[in-house]
């Protein structure tokens, strides 16, 4: 009898060790194939194409754990382990997507911070070092602006009336939030 409860307790296990390994594997494809995707087709809109690879290999990772599981086929039929195979793919799908913000936390550091790219322009030019007036001179905060402003329309974040941006319902409460959490934290006015 408590050999059995043993077993069972394994196949938990198992299933939960499958699941990050599985969701592990599927993460590291995800990025062993956007990356050189971005490389050399250079889409047009980066970030829709590195989500589209997300979803790619999040429904990989989805069906291959379904469907090609490590233990014995059969036991998707055994009903009172299925609970515990949905528990497990959960976990495998949580880690999976908490690697990915991490990822994009990355991403969105290379590509937008502006420190990034005050370091950069440092790095490439000649003697490895700038005066503050030539930091102001190679470096656009228009460009950096109407780009922002470009992603915010595209996420649906504002609207153009006009001359004018306008807040959307999804962009209230995001600011909202930045708001409150800049108050609270007691962050720079600006950002």
């Amino acid at each position: 009898m408590a050999l059995d409860g043993y077993v069972l307790f394994s196949l938990r296990y198992a299933y939960m060790i499958e699941a990050i390994l599985l969701s592990g594997a599927a993460f590291i494809l995800f990025f062993i194939t956007h990356a050189p995707w971005l490389h050399w087709r250079k889409p047009a809109n980066r970030w829709y194409a590195v989500t589209r690879f997300f979803w790619l290999f999040f429904g990989i990772y989805t069906l291959t754990f379904w469907f090609i599981p490590f233990s014995n086929w059969l036991d998707l039929a055994n009903q009172g382990n299925i609970l515990a195979r949905w528990f497990a793919w959960l976990n495998g799908a949580g880690w999976y997507v908490l690697v990915f913000l991490g990822y994009a936390q990355f991403y969105f550091l290379v590509d937008r911070s502006v420190s990034a790219r005050i370091m950069v322009e440092i790095e490439e030019s000649s003697g490895k070092r700038l005066r503050i007036e030539d930091i102001h001179q190679r470096y656009d905060p228009n460009h950096m602006q109407t780009r922002r402003i470009e992603d915010m329309l595209y996420g649906g974040y504002v609207i153009k009336e006009g001359e004018y941006y306008k807040n959307t319902k999804k962009g209230k409460l995001h600011a909202r939030i930045f708001y409150f959490c800049k108050k609270y934290l007691h962050l720079y006015p600006g950002g």
